[in-house]
């Protein structure tokens, strides 16, 4: 299992769940990196516009490119299967603010204090197991308490 990281704003967020949360996807730029993919990595998505890790989802399958949209504003045609959405009591305000996490997670090594945003365009992104684990062990903190 690999950790991945994915980028959502709450809209996007929205867009997904409310089309069944059983698939998402990614622009062609991405392609490589979602060829990596297995079933059973988790995406631990992080929301750009306020700036938290706020939920992960299980990868089920890779899927036919598709044109059907998922997102309006975005075109996403390499697709993935979501088995699992994690935490379906979290919503991206509710999340763990990246800020908050800079210094404990490895992910961050070498990005200089608060120069990170541009490091985190370029997405679905591996995550090392340790920093997996400690964002999912938070975000199940987080969950616990939400609901």
């Amino acid at each position: 299992m690999t950790y991945w990281y994915d980028i959502f704003n709450e809209e996007t967020w929205q867009e997904l769940v409310n089309n069944g949360g059983k698939e998402d996807g990614f622009n062609e730029d991405a392609i490589s990196r979602v060829n990596e993919m297995q079933s059973g990595d988790i995406l631990i998505c992080y929301c750009r516009k306020i700036c938290t890790w706020f939920n992960a989802y299980e990868i089920a399958d890779k899927l036919p490119t598709s044109e059907k949209g998922i997102f309006k504003d975005y075109d996403c045609p390499i697709r993935i299967g979501i088995r699992e959405i994690k935490f379906p009591y979290l919503k991206p305000e509710n999340g763990i603010p990246v800020k908050e996490t800079i210094r404990k997670l490895k992910f961050f090594t070498g990005i200089n204090g608060n120069h990170w945003g541009p490091f985190m365009h370029s997405f679905p992104r591996k995550m090392n197991v340790t920093d997996g684990d400690y964002l999912m062990d938070e975000l199940r903190k987080l969950n616990k308490r939400s609901h």
